[in-house]
């Protein structure tokens, strides 16, 4: 990797991070003054106002979760879109495609993997699971999530700027490598804040893993679908 490929992953490794903790995540409070407000800003702008105005029928959790899949097919699904246009770049290479190398095996692999740690996030935290309703939301929440996270921001930060086949090259593996390392760190800053420490440290892990998933299959699916049935599957087991 040159210097100035370096320079360019680790300025679109900031955007990356600025752009998804201000989403989303609490992580921005970890930034000096005066960008340690850059987090949860269209929350903080419209989310409390927009709340307000759902029926009281539904839970404030429930509220949230509606809201959080709104906010996140906005800005985490259309915008990125319309940016990969004004690039000249395609959803397709920012995973929005059907897997281009080894889909099952990759999805194999990353379910089995990501099984015990759903069954253990489900034990060791408090009251993991909300309504039917939260639930439902929250994993619609998942395909914007992924595409943002490790399909847009994977395929900026690799040199052909597109999700394709492994790498073959050594320059190309450590872009890769890099991809999966910065994608997986963002990941987890995402979850900084949040109400339970455990939750925190596996989402690093899971991270690395489902930007492992991503660039290696180049398509955003096979992690989605092992994010899903991590959830899943103990919350059925599980849950009383």
């Amino acid at each position: 990797m040159t210097v100035r490929g370096s320079l360019r992953n680790a300025e679109t490794f900031l955007f990356c991070v600025l752009c998804v903790t201000a989403l989303w995540g609490q992580a921005g409070r970890l930034l000096p003054v005066p960008f340690d407000d850059w987090y949860s800003i269209p929350y903080r702008v419209v989310g409390h106002f927009l709340i307000s105005l759902l029926p009281a029928r539904f839970t404030l959790e429930e509220k949230l979760a509606l809201y959080q899949v709104l906010e996140a097919y906005a800005l985490a699904f259309l915008l990125p879109l319309l940016l990969l246009g004004s690039l000249g770049l395609s959803a397709a290479g920012a995973g929005l495609r059907r897997p281009a190398y080894k889909g099952a095996w990759v999805t194999l692999v990353g379910v089995l993997l990501t099984l015990p740690v759903g069954f253990w996030l489900a034990t060791v935290t408090v009251d993991p699971w909300g309504s039917a309703l939260k639930e439902f939301l929250q994993y619609l929440s998942l395909l914007p999530e992924h595409f943002l996270i490790f399909g847009v921001c994977g395929a900026l930060l690799l040199p052909e700027r597109r999700l394709g086949r492994p790498p073959r090259g050594s320059q190309q593996t450590a872009s890769a490598l890099f991809a999966v390392i910065a994608t997986g760190v963002i990941f987890g800053l995402v979850h900084i804040g949040g109400p339970h420490p455990e939750e925190i440290v596996a989402s690093f892990a899971l991270g690395l893993l489902f930007a492992s998933m991503t660039i290696l299959s180049g398509s955003v699916w096979p992690a989605i679908v092992a994010h899903c049935t991590m959830n899943l599957i103990p919350m059925a087991v599980l849950q009383p």
